[in-house]
């Protein structure tokens, strides 16, 4: 199912999209959200960048690319409701597929092929990473459409019908 519904067989809802979070700690004196620090002073203090240094393990930025993609794959929270996670708990590219039949349709064309529109993905908060995220993302969409084409190419005329 698009939501990660029916994955598991035994607990078919366990992690789909819309369900709650999973908790393994209770809170016992939970934060009122008024007394959290205004988060633009927050990135501000502690997470702003002044000068660009190199990683002094000389790691590639493409591995917090991926560690992006992961926990956007993973990580959704409802607005209205911050203990809803509105993504499956799967990593199933979701922020490129989308993770509803109306995100999949935003990023699908329409031609009964299943192919994705060029250079695009579902999830626009990528956009608000740094451009090595969304760069992977048109990435992986633009392998996604060629895989797709080059299957269809050595499929038969009666392999390539999709049912409806």
């Amino acid at each position: 199912m698009v939501d990660g519904s029916t994955n598991n067989v035994n607990l078919p809802s366990l992690g789909r999209a819309g369900t709650a979070y999973a908790r393994s700690v209770q809170s016992t004196n939970p934060i009122p959200f008024s007394c959290l620090p205004d988060p633009e002073l927050f990135f501000s203090a502690l997470l702003k960048r002044v000068q660009a240094t190199p990683h002094l393990s000389g790691i590639s930025s493409l591995l917090f690319a991926f560690a992006n993609l992961t926990v956007h794959s993973l990580s959704k929270t409802d607005p209205k409701d911050r203990t809803i996670d509105n993504t499956s708990s799967y990593l199933d590219l979701s922020p490129l597929y989308g993770d509803s039949e109306e995100e999949q349709m935003r990023v699908r064309q329409v031609d009964g092929r299943g192919l994705l529109k060029t250079d695009t993905f579902s999830d626009r908060r990528l956009l608000l990473m740094p451009p090595s995220t969304p760069a992977l993302m048109v990435l992986f969409s633009r392998n996604q459409k060629s895989t797709s084409v080059a299957h269809t190419r050595t499929r038969s005329p009666s392999q390539r019908t999709l049912s409806r």
